[in-house]
């Protein structure tokens, strides 16, 4: 990497640095301004003395800069897509930026549905915002059917915009609340949901990035954070095949009472899973049936 560039990279390091404190993640993320500016890979820019900014990729890279600096608008949204596992997931706001912390535990479930010998047949994923999930899971089984659904217009509009840009052609978009639009005579033998799952008294503690650009409807989960949780595990009963598995993410006060929902609703294996933090994440269960 040339001398120039180096320059160029430590500038865009230090003004992040004042907004994220995080000198690791302001590199990585001077690095993605870069990389989308330049159209370039950071290994090909690394391996490649003569690659220097012109003056127009800088003058890209500054008023992005100046969006994350002073209008705390998420780089995600700036660079308009994010990877997330085999799939590339385009963002727009306010529609709910996919994190890593999701893609950890659906990396999981994949890689546990795999060696468990499960490939399901049929999937659902409520609250599906961007379409991640829906399309990460059809993507690592590609004989599978599945649902995406959302209350969103906007999210709809996007998460079909995603299939087409993925080429990915199991996956129907359907709007509407939770369960509305389906046929219960169509039971799945796989539900995961990412709902709103923020308590509303912790919403003006959320970073600024956060509460200006990204939906309430899609971070608040009424004032315990569990009006959507509660109202999935007492429905999915209903749309789930004897055997099916329920995932949902949670907050990381939750863990308890919403194992204690799955149980109430005979659930079996009833599962916490942490993240790399070891905060709660997720919970499953396996629906029993009747």
């Amino acid at each position: 990497m040339n001398a120039s560039l180096l320059i160029d990279l430590n500038n865009i390091v230090d003004q992040l640095n004042i907004v994220y404190h995080d000198r690791t993640l302001s590199t990585t993320h001077a690095w993605w301004l870069i990389e989308a500016a330049t159209k370039t890979s950071r290994t090909y820019l690394m391996g490649h003395n003569q690659k220097t900014l012109s003056d127009e990729e800088k003058r890209w890279i500054d008023e992005a800069v100046e969006k994350i600096t002073c209008h705390h608008k998420p780089i995600q949204y700036i660079i308009g897509s994010v990877p997330f596992l085999h799939v590339t997931i385009s963002v727009e706001p306010p529609i709910l930026i996919p994190r890593p912390e999701t893609e950890a535990w659906v990396a999981d479930l994949i890689e546990f549905l795999k060696k468990s010998s499960i490939s399901p047949q049929t999937i659902l994923d409520l609250c599906t915002g961007s379409g991640c999930i829906a399309l990460a899971l059809a993507h690592a089984f590609p004989r599978s059917t599945v649902d995406a659904v959302d209350i969103d217009n906007h999210a709809c509009t996007l998460t079909q915009k995603n299939i087409l840009n993925n080429r990915i052609t199991n996956v129907r978009c359907l709007q509407g609340d939770l369960f509305s639009p389906l046929d219960c005579a169509a039971p799945y033998n796989l539900i995961v949901a990412n709902p709103p799952y923020i308590p509303s008294p912790l919403y003006h503690q959320l970073d600024a990035s956060v509460r200006l650009w990204e939906a309430y409807h899609a971070l608040i989960g009424e004032v315990d954070g569990l009006s959507i949780i509660r109202r999935i595990i007492t429905q999915a009963p209903h749309y789930l095949q004897p055997g099916g598995l329920l995932c949902i993410e949670i907050d990381a006060t939750q863990g308890k009472i919403v194992y204690d929902l799955f149980e109430q609703a005979h659930f079996s294996d009833v599962t916490i899973v942490y993240d790399d933090h070891q905060r709660t994440r997720m919970v499953f269960g396996t629906y029993q049936g009747n």
